[in-house]
């Protein structure tokens, strides 16, 4: 979803400032900041915002009720509730009476970004007349996908630091046993997470296409401290220090040299920088989603200004997304779904040169 132009109205206290810190961090830009209900009205008709986040404690209940009608009824702009509670409306049908979408504080910015574009998204698609049940299916679809892609985040880490233990193990039997059911539970969780990411109906990848190497004893491993691929310079970008830190170590452990940036400006900055100094990067691994930050879709064009011939790897944890789906449209020459292993990394370097998968 776009950049969405956020009101806040709510108390001048220091969970303001929190609450104003979060919105931007989660790469949203916040217009205007009231802070008592009768500011609301005017403003949000005079800006016309994106959505509102609106905290509960400005009005009584019934002012509340009726502010939330006002805006989401008369101004068309769908409400975002603040509390530091689970309130009455939460979880509740959307109407043009009960907000949009609920926000129990504290939350981190994922958690706020996933919130308010769910709320956009639903309020947009009940003014659309196609009924509050439907949007409702929407919503919870657009949610499962959000924590599948958050699992998905979380298990590239474990995958990476459990295969590289593997690999840097002196293959001592109990150890590498008791890795190798890590690796497995790791990759199983993987393959159900898959499943919440891509509906049936629309669909034809299954879990088993996404299947990783697992160890076994006794039997040489998949994969081996000898690089399939050539040796690369690699500008890794993902928002995720976690990530950064367990790939670019995978990726070192083959051979390649490797330099991070968080989003699309230090990718560029770095890009530059290193054809200043004749050190070019053979390749750059870029994340789709950088909350606040520019992410694979505005970053790769903007590389191709630098370098025509730039290969760019997608990644992502969203198995849906169209540069996932079609990713050599968009200039890619390969896609890494997370959470991805030795196997899949390597499978995506060798496409660098033409290669095919293994």
């Amino acid at each position: 979803m776009a950049e969405l132009n956020v009101l806040i109205a709510a108390e001048k206290t220091r969970a303001t400032k929190n609450l104003s810190d979060l919105v931007s961090s989660a790469g949203f830009q916040i217009i205007e900041q009231v802070y008592s209900g009768k500011e609301i009205l005017d403003r949000a008709s005079a800006i016309r915002p994106d959505v509102v986040l609106l905290e509960g404690t400005l009005f009584s209940n019934r002012n509340l009720s009726m502010t939330i009608k006002k805006i989401q009824g008369t101004l068309d702009i769908p409400v975002v509730l603040v509390t530091d509670v689970a309130s009455e409306s939460t979880g509740k049908k959307p109407t043009k009476n009960r907000p949009a979408g609920s926000l129990v504080m504290p939350v981190n910015h994922a958690q706020l970004r996933q919130i308010l574009e769910t709320a956009v998204f639903c309020h947009t698609f009940i003014r659309k007349d196609k009924g509050p049940n439907k949007a409702l299916e929407t919503r919870k679809e657009m949610v499962t996908r959000k924590i599948a892609h958050d699992i998905n985040n979380s298990l590239s880490s474990a995958l990476a630091n459990i295969q590289l233990a593997l690999r840097s193990s002196d293959n001592e039997e109990l150890i590498c046993r008791q890795l190798a059911d890590a690796e497995e539970s790791v990759l199983r969780a993987r393959d159900q997470s898959l499943l919440l990411l891509v509906p049936s109906s629309t669909e034809n990848r299954t879990a088993e296409s996404h299947q990783g190497t697992r160890y076994t004893p006794r039997r040489k491993r998949i994969g081996s401290k000898k690089p399939v691929s050539p040796l690369y310079r690699i500008l890794l970008m993902d928002d995720e220090e976690s990530i950064l830190s367990a790939t670019s170590e995978m990726l070192s452990f083959l051979g390649h040299k490797v330099i991070t940036a968080k989003n699309g400006v230090e990718v560029l900055n770095l890009y530059k920088k290193a054809q200043l100094q004749n050190q070019p990067f053979d390749a750059v691994i870029l994340d789709i989603t950088v909350p606040g930050g520019s992410g694979a879709e505005a970053t790769l064009p903007e590389l191709k200004k630098l370098d025509s011939g730039v290969k760019a790897i997608v990644s992502s944890g969203y198995t849906t997304h169209p540069l996932v789906r079609r990713y050599s449209e968009s200039g890619f020459v390969a896609a890494l779904l997370k959470p991805y292993g030795f196997k899949e990394l390597e499978e995506s370097l060798l496409r660098l040169s033409g290669g095919k998968s293994l």
